[in-house]
């Protein structure tokens, strides 16, 4: 997601009816093409190619819709939330949104169409920046806007995110809260912070932690290095000292990605797996194991009986 580089080459493949309007032929064939699904309508009189389309991820098609809509507004707005996400590859909790959110200076109240979400919010200078052309939130108020809109698994996942790839600071993240002591989820916004940690990998392990803590377990140890007699087995996504338990979050990204799975097809990374499993249960400090995938991260309930099942002292 956020694959920045690779846009401006999708943005000259755009169809648009303008153009073809201003060479003198007629866009009819356009609308045509669209409705026999040869090409896919991004905005109003904007068109890609259906292939082409496909061949983005759902990030990278909202990011082609932020690119389009701002360029071709008039008013000063400004990429916010779920738009300003998918700029700088701040990871969503769920797929983007069919609607391009905005920061609208100039507006007092909320607005919403059906290609838009303005959002009538404070501002200050530091917290939006010019990126490829486009007004976007800096990523720290991105990541609060978020947190702020959809809650403690979302903002988690932002604010761990952009810790770890040095997208943004503590600091900075602690000066776009101080503007927004009067927005309704701010205490959550404020945990999101006490919880955030850049050993988080994944945005499914941040999932977890926010899980984890709303269960009552102790924060746990990030990527805690496990050896035997063989050697080093690995490092493990949680790891709880005061009882011995080690908690593996597993997205289907480690079994799908090429790159993750180093050269191995799918059956030989669960093989793998369940080995390195094996290895770290028989580690004499080892008294509890268990693995969820992301649905189960997201559930306190399906995650709270995942854990009781293998013997954590949830409280």
């Amino acid at each position: 997601m956020g694959c920045m580089e690779h846009r401006p080459r999708v943005v000259d493949e755009l169809l648009t009816s303008s153009a073809l309007v201003r060479s003198g032929l007629d866009d009819r064939h356009l609308r045509h093409a669209a409705d026999r699904g040869r090409l896919t309508r991004v905005s109003r009189g904007v068109y890609l190619d259906t292939t082409r389309w496909g061949d983005l991820e759902p990030e990278d098609q909202h990011a082609l819709r932020v690119n389009v809509l701002l360029r071709r507004s008039s008013a000063r707005l400004v990429a916010s939330h779920s738009a300003a996400a998918v700029v700088w590859g701040l990871p969503l909790l769920h797929r983007p949104p069919p609607e391009v959110h905005v920061i609208d200076p100039g507006r007092r109240t909320n607005s919403r169409s059906t290609t838009m979400v303005r959002h009538a919010l404070p501002l200050h200078e530091d917290e939006h920046v010019a990126r490829d052309g486009l007004a976007v939130t800096s990523p720290a108020r991105t990541a609060v806007d978020l947190a702020l809109a959809h809650g403690l698994h979302a903002g988690l996942m932002a604010y761990d995110h952009g810790l770890r790839e040095g997208l943004f600071r503590r600091d900075d993240l602690e000066r776009c809260l101080a503007g927004r002591r009067r927005s309704p989820r701010r205490k959550i916004a404020d945990l999101c912070l006490q919880l955030a940690d850049e050993g988080s990998m994944t945005p499914i392990e941040s999932v977890s932690a926010a899980t984890l803590h709303l269960l009552g377990l102790p924060r746990p140890v990030r990527q805690e290095p496990f050896f035997d007699e063989r050697g080093k087995i690995g490092e493990v996504d949680s790891w709880f000292p005061q009882f011995g338990g080690v908690g593996e979050a597993d997205g289907d990204v480690k079994y799908t990605s090429v790159e993750r799975r180093g050269g191995r097809d799918p059956a030989q990374v669960a093989i793998d797996e369940k080995s390195r499993e094996d290895r770290i249960r028989a580690v004499p400090r080892v008294r509890q194991f268990s693995r969820w995938g992301y649905a189960v991260a997201l559930s306190p309930p399906r995650l709270e009986a995942r854990l009781r099942s293998a013997g954590f002292p949830l409280p």
